[in-house]
Parts: C-alpha cells; sequence; structure tokens
C-alpha cells in the first residue's frame, strides 16, 4: 500500500483552524522544537528535540513521563471535531496515571481526549460533567485514528470509521471554548499523570462537526502511511 505523507489536504478543509503534520516540513522541519500550525502558521513548541522519529514518515514520540507539545491561543467554542492519529503503548490507568492525548484549557473549561479510569475513555470538562464514556478502551500497540466530535450537547467518538457506542450526551456545558492547547499531557502542567506515553501523526482540530462520510474520507485519506 502506498505511503501518504504530508498534511491533510487535500482532504477535509471546511472549518479546518488548526493542523501539525511531523511529516510536513511546513509543520516541523525533523529538528528542534518548533511546531507549526499548518492553518495559521501558529508556533507551539516541543518539550524535548528528541520528540521526532522518522517512522511512518515522521511521528512525535511521547515518553509517558515529561514530553508533550505546547500551543497558546487556538480558539474554538461550539461545535467541535477533534481528529487524533495515535499509537499507544500504554493506558496508565487511574489512580496512577490519567494521559490526555490532547487537552485544552480556558481557565475554567477543560476540553480532554482522555483515557480515564474504569475502562472509560472520555472527553469532557474540567468537572467531567459532559463527555463521552465508551466501554472500550483504544486497542495499544497499533495505528488508530481518533475522531471525537461535539455537536450541540450530543457527542460522538469513532475508532478509525467506526463510531463507538457509550455515554453520548451527558449534560454540562456545551461549549468550552479552546484558548490554550496541549498535546501528550495535562495542560496546568503541575499533573505528572497527564503524560502520553506513545506516538501521535497529524492532529486536526475543525470548528464543525464531521459527518461520518467525512470521518471515512478524512482516514482514508492517511491509512496508507499508517499500514492500515
Amino acid at each position: 500500500m502506498p505511503v501518504t505523507a504530508g498534511p491533510i489536504y487535500p482532504g477535509i478543509k471546511d472549518g479546518l483552524v488548526f493542523a501539525i503534520d511531523p511529516a510536513n516540513p511546513d509543520s516541523y522541519t525533523g529538528t528542534g522544537t518548533t511546531a507549526i500550525d499548518l492553518v495559521d502558521n501558529t508556533n507551539g513548541t516541543l518539550q524535548s528535540s528528541g520528540m521526532f522519529e522518522n517512522t511512518n514518515a515522521g511521528v512525535f514520540d511521547f515518553d509517558g513521563a515529561t514530553n508533550y507539545i505546547g500551543f497558546n491561543s487556538i480558539n474554538s467554542s461550539g461545535d467541535i471535531s477533534i481528529v487524533c492519529w495515535v499509537y499507544l503503548s500504554s493506558y496508565h490507568v487511574a489512580p496512577t496515571h490519567n494521559p490526555r492525548i490532547l487537552h485544552n484549557y480556558d481557565g475554567s473549561h477543560d476540553l480532554q481526549v482522555i483515557i480515564r479510569e474504569d475502562n472509560v475513555f472520555k472527553w469532557g470538562t474540567k468537572t467531567q460533567s459532559q463527555g463521552i464514556g465508551i466501554s472500550n478502551l483504544p486497542p495499544l500497540n497499533e495505528w488508530l485514528s481518533i475522531c471525537l466530535i461535539r455537536s450541540g450537547t450530543s457527542y460522538k467518538v469513532y475508532y478509525n470509521t467506526q463510531e463507538k457506542t457509550g455515554n453520548s450526551s451527558i449534560p454540562g456545558d456545551p461549549q468550552p471554548s479552546i484558548s490554550q492547547l496541549r498535546i501528550g499531557a495535562d495542560i496546568q502542567g503541575s499533573n505528572s499523570n497527564g503524560h502520553l506515553e506513545g506516538q501521535t501523526g497529524p492532529i486536526l482540530i475543525y470548528n464543525r462537526a464531521l459527518s461520518a462520510s467525512e470521518v471515512t474520507q478524512n482516514y482514508n485519506r492517511l491509512k496508507g502511511r499508517f499500514n492500515l
């Protein structure tokens, strides 16, 4: 199967507000500690220059202890879709760990792609008053596209192209904003238990809810790169 390198383009671009891809030299040159958002050229900072690995055309590697990528001023309230290509090496199940694939914080609300305790994969606010709980955690040691979608107070999650069932509409504030973004760790910084162990490829954020067909289109665009 041919390798597909570079960013998600020409995948779904409508509503795209953030995109990074370690395989694209416009997003990461392969050296240094600067990652660049392909949508508006905003700089982010890698915690370590050794996080890049030249596999699957280029990935970021997270050690489960200190590594993360930080961005500021990523703002998208209301409906949202988050696409994360991720290879998980460990769950670090709570109470020891609550690893974040992606964490957004505006000072009072959290919006998290988080692996939670009790075999629940949850996306919610700071108080966990809303989100989506799924009875089966993502698989370990294989590449997976996780797409989380919020439309009003309803939530959906896809593993690759398969929608997963769970608590899809939990009451709470439906529109926490994104004003800061951290990939691979708790954005508040004091929580050493929030670090991801594994790898990430492209990460995309949309300011709207993707349809099922759009989820499939984005997946098909990059599945060859990850041998799927």
